[in-house]
Order: C-alpha cells, then sequence, then structure tokens
C-alpha cells in the first residue's frame, strides 16, 4: 500500500466517524430527557465519538467502556445503548445484547434501527412472537415497507399462526401483486394446513412466475413423492435428473424416490456418483451423508444401498480425513464394526487429538469382542485426554472380565470423579457393585448398587443382580425378594430374572415356590443354563428327591466349564456314595 493509499484510507475512516457519530449526535439530540450543561455536552460527545471509532477500528472492550461512560454522562443516550447491543451481539452475549436493545427502544421507541436491532435479538433468541410486535411497531412506522410485511408473515408462519400470515401474504400482493415468493410461502403453510389442493395450486403459480428454475420443478417432484404419487413424481424428476444431476439437492432427492420405490441398484448408482463426482462439493457430500446418520427414517430407507455407497466414496477420498470419519460413522451405524475400526485406526494414527475417533474405536473393539484392543486403545485414550471418562469405563469393565479386581476398581472409581451425566455414573456404579462384590467388599458393593439404583430405581437388570448377590449372603432377604419381584413381574418370562426370584425363596426355606420358579426359568430357555440347572438341583435335594436332583445336575454338566464341572462331579459322587450306605 503507497502513501497516498494510506492516507485515502484514513481519511475513509475519519469521514465514516464523523457521519456516524452526527447521526448518533442527532438521534440523541432529539432524545434526551436531560438537558446537559455545555462542558458535559461536549465531553458527551467527544466520547461518544471516540467510542465509535474504536468499533468500527474493532477494538470492542475499549469501545463498551467508552460507551458506558456516554451513559454515566447521559443516561437517556439511547445511541450508546444501541451500540452496546450491536458489540453484544457479535460477541454472542445476547442477553447483555437484549438488555441494551431494549433499553435503546425504550428511550427512543419511534426509532427504525433500534426496533429492527431488538427484534433480530428476539429471533435469535427465538422468541418469536416478541418479534413480531418489534416489526409490527417498525411497520406503524414505514407501512410500505415490503421487507418488514413479509418478515412478519415469515415469523407468524413460524409460529404456526397462519391465517395472520395469510393475512400479510395478502396485503403485499395488494402492493405489488402476487410474486413467486408469497407463493411459495403460501404453499408451506397450505402443506401445514394439509390443503393439498390448495398447495399444489400456489407452487404451479410459483412454478408459473418464475424463469424455469429447476428447484421448483423439484419441489413439484417431491410433492407427489410426499403424497404418493409416483407416477407425476417421476414426471418432474425426469425433467431435472439427469440434467442437474451436479446439483446434489437434485440426486439426494431423487436416489431417496427410487428408494422408496425399492429400485436399489438405481438408487446406489445415483448416490454413488454423486458422492464421487468432483462437480458436486465435498461439504454438501459430508453433510447428506451425517444427515443419514441422524435421520433414522432416511437411515433406514437407505440402509440397502449404504455400504456399497460409503465404500466407494471412502475409496475415491481414502487420503482425506473428514471422508474417512464419514465412512467410520456410517459403516459404525450399520453395524459394519470391523471396517469402522480399521478407518478409525487410520484416523487415531494421524490425528492423536481426535478424542471422538478413539471413543468410536474403543467402541467398534468392544463390539467386536476384541478386550486386548479395547483395553489398548482406552489405555491410549486415557494417556491423552485424562479428563475423559469413558475410557475408563471400557477399560474397568475389561479388567473386571479378566478378574483384574483390583485394577478394574482402581480405573472405575477414576472415572466415576470424571462423569456428569447420570446415565454414565449408572453405568460405573453397576460395574463398581459387581467388581466389589467379587471381591468381597460386600459393604462397598451394596453401596455402589444402592447409588446406581437412586439413579435408575426401574433398571432391571442391576435390580436383579443386587437381589441375588444379597440372596447368597442369606442378608435382607425381603428386600432381596422385593426387588426380585418387581423383575419378574416386568419381565415374566426372563429365565434368568424367575431363577433369581427361585433362588431367593429357596434361601428362605420356601421350597414349593422356589421349586415351581425355577421350574419355570428352566421351561422360559434355561434348560441349557448350569447356573439354573445346578439351582433346580439343589432344590429337589433339599427336598429328599435325590434321585431328581442328580439327574438334573447331570444334564447341568453339559453346559459347564472345567471348574463348575469338577465340582458339581465330586458333589454328584458324594451323594451317590451316600445313598448306597
Amino acid at each position: 500500500m503507497n502513501g497516498l493509499e494510506k492516507i485515502g484510507r484514513g481519511i475513509f475512516y475519519l469521514f465514516l466517524v464523523a457521519c456516524l457519530s452526527l447521526n448518533l449526535q442527532g438521534q440523541d439530540k432529539v432524545l434526551s430527557r436531560h438537558i446537559l450543561s455545555g462542558v458535559n455536552s461536549n465531553e458527551y460527545y467527544y466520547a461518544l465519538g471516540e467510542a465509535t471509532k474504536l468499533y468500527l477500528f474493532g477494538n470492542f472492550p475499549q469501545a463498551v467502556n467508552l460507551y458506558n461512560e456516554c451513559i454515566k454522562i447521559n443516561p437517556s443516550s439511547s445511541a450508546s445503548h444501541y451500540q452496546l447491543a450491536k458489540i453484544y451481539m457479535q460477541a454472542g452475549e445476547l442477553k447483555l445484547a437484549r438488555e441494551h436493545a431494549r433499553k435503546a427502544v425504550n428511550l427512543d421507541p419511534d426509532n427504525p434501527w433500534y426496533l429492527q436491532e431488538l427484534a433480530e435479538l428476539f429471533q435469535i433468541g427465538k422468541e418469536l412472537d416478541s418479534a413480531v410486535i418489534m416489526y409490527e411497531k417498525q411497520l406503524s412506522k414505514d407501512p410500505e415497507n415490503l421487507n418488514i410485511l413479509f418478515m412478519i408473515a415469515s415469523l407468524y408462519e413460524r409460529v404456526d399462526k397462519y391465517d395472520e400470515s395469510l393475512a400479510f401474504l395478502n396485503r403485499i400482493d395488494e402492493k405489488i401483486g402476487i410474486s413467486k415468493e408469497t407463493a411459495i410461502t403460501r404453499f408451506r403453510i397450505f402443506e401445514a394446513m394439509n390443503q393439498e389442493q390448495k398447495a399444489l395450486e400456489q407452487l404451479r403459480t410459483a412454478v408459473q412466475l418464475s424463469e424455469n428454475e429447476y428447484s421448483l420443478t423439484g419441489m413439484l417432484a417431491e410433492f407427489f413423492r410426499n403424497h404418493n404419487a409416483p407416477d407425476s413424481a417421476l414426471y418432474y424428476y425426469k425433467m431435472i435428473f439427469p440434467a442437474y444431476q451436479d446439483d446434489p439437492a437434485v440426486s439426494f432427492s431423487y436416489t431417496e424416490f427410487l428408494l422408496e420405490l425399492k429400485q436399489y441398484r438405481n438408487a446406489a448408482e445415483i448416490l454413488t456418483r454423486a458422492m464421487t463426482s468432483d462437480a458436486i462439493d465435498d461439504l454438501s457430500k459430508a453433510g447428506y451423508m451425517y444427515k443419514i446418520i441422524q435421520d433414522d427414517r432416511l437411515f433406514n430407507l437407505s440402509r440397502p444401498i449404504l455400504d456399497t455407497v460409503v465404500s466407494q466414496y471412502y475409496a475415491k477420498y481414502y487420503n482425506d480425513l473428514r471422508s474417512v470419519s464419514v465412512f467410520t460413522d456410517i459403516e459404525f451405524r450399520l453395524g459394519n464394526y470391523l471396517k469402522s475400526s480399521q478407518a478409525l485406526k487410520r484416523i487415531v494414527n494421524e490425528d492423536n487429538s481426535n478424542y471422538p475417533a478413539y471413543e468410536q474405536l474403543i467402541f467398534s473393539e468392544n463390539a467386536l469382542g476384541h478386550e486386548d484392543s479395547v483395553l489398548k486403545y482406552s489405555n491410549i485414550a486415557i494417556g491423552y485426554f485424562p479428563d475423559k471418562p469413558v475410557p475408563y469405563l471400557f477399560a474397568g469393565s475389561v479388567l473386571y472380565q479378566k478378574e483384574m479386581y483390583d485394577q478394574a476398581i482402581i480405573l472405575l472409581e477414576k472415572g466415576l470423579i470424571l462423569s456428569e451425566a447420570e446415565n454414565l455414573k449408572l453405568e460405573f456404579f453397576s460395574l463398581l457393585a459387581e467388581s466389589y462384590e467379587r471381591k468381597g467388599q460386600y459393604e462397598k458393593s451394596e453401596e455402589s448398587f444402592k447409588k446406581a439404583l437412586s439413579i435408575d430405581p426401574e433398571n432391571l437388570g442391576i435390580s436383579n443382580n443386587y437381589a441375588y448377590y444379597l440372596a447368597l449372603r442369606s442378608k435382607n432377604m425381603k428386600y432381596a425378594r422385593l426387588l426380585s419381584k418387581k423383575t419378574i413381574e416386568a419381565e415374566p418370562d426372563n429365565s434368568t430374572y424367575l431363577d433369581t426370584y427361585g433362588w431367593i425363596l429357596y434361601k428362605m426355606g420356601k421350597l414349593k415356590g422356589a421349586k415351581r420358579f425355577i421350574a419355570a426359568a428352566i421351561s422360559k430357555g434355561g434348560e441349557k443354563n448350569f447356573e439354573i440347572l445346578k439351582h433346580y438341583g439343589e432344590i429337589l435335594l433339599q427336598m429328599k428327591k435325590e434321585t431328581e436332583a442328580i439327574g438334573v445336575w447331570k444334564r447341568a454338566l453339559n453346559y459347564a466349564d472345567n471348574k463348575e464341572k469338577s465340582e458339581l462331579e465330586a458333589k454328584i459322587k458324594e451323594i451317590e456314595i451316600q445313598g448306597k450306605r
């Protein structure tokens, strides 16, 4: 930049500051409720000009301080409140912005700029009814302003006040005649009101008023698609596809239409072409894939072709991390955990700061049953992200499965401290309860069970396990029975829950009831469960039915591990020897 350019730029900014300052001074002079002395007036307007200069040059903190000084000198300075509202709105401090915007409007209720700013802030805060009030005040000062009329109509539409919206659209038509914009708005309104024929008429009107806009033809195609008129929908889709196939909205919409018709091959070809086309920007591709992930209806609709499409997309953009991320998310959602895991390993190897990738990798490896990999990547994630609780939970779970209870408890207690979400705390308490139980630290186990149930009193799995462990120790049996009864009432065909309830009755000496419930557990899917069969044999033995008990136990041996098998065989042998005496 040469010297003349520097001087020119300086003059431009000084001129802009001077103009804005004069404008703000004019607003305050009209408004002022306080008569300022000559000294105060000079001080005020100097401060106002300096504050405005700081604002224009982006020095917002000092501008805020100086505008606040202006308000101290002249409490009626609507201009200062207006400028402060602008600064706070840009900074995202919406509460402060609204406070100052309201003050500006209260001080000068006829100023259209102040009304406009407050209306915008109400919109940002989704206080749409309040925004309408501000715009209507603006409109009362400028009744011919079409932009305000259209804004009010749009806001009424958003709050489902369709009659009011239509009334404002009619006012616009009275001034300029029917336009494409008002026709499209009416189309949306009539669609929302389930007035199909009126909606179609408005959409056709919009098409007639447009200059062959293919997007409106696409809207016609989607209208007929949504109203179960596939022949008409296809007619309009053929008008825009393949002619406009490089518009992602066209390709994506047509794909969905073909999927609804179960034309999976054609749909896969079109979506694959779109996802690998250099003519369609990467952001649109990634955005559509994420839309599929987040929208259950669209995901289920696309499921038959997703693996094919996303695999081609992955191959095309193999070295682009964003594309790799899209691929992993889709494959994870499809349950293709091996594919997801392999791609996630590439991501974390290239970017060890990507915590979501680590978490998804841990989930994938866990779903695959790869305990050692879960432990490996959980420990790596803990090293990079020591404040994230999920890796502690998964690492603790694996250590629990490996019967390394001391190490599991250490990690689970650390993760619990880091957890804020109640559902995550529930998982930690549940696993800690199991770990302490295995260590024989029963008081800590019971404390963890109680904390878990305080979060989710209706959790059947936790209730069942807690009740069973109490029964094993013959402790608090009435409470154990109450917990267990709740589970079988909720799921009367669950063999595990039936077995627990039967075992509690057995421990309470109620043999007939115990036999009935554990027999039910066997009939409801427990016929190959070692623990349930073993329990049934114990009950039969207590009822002096040794032969039946041995028969059940011999069946149980088929489903026992080595340790269980040797222990039960020894017990059978002992009873058989006693029977021979």
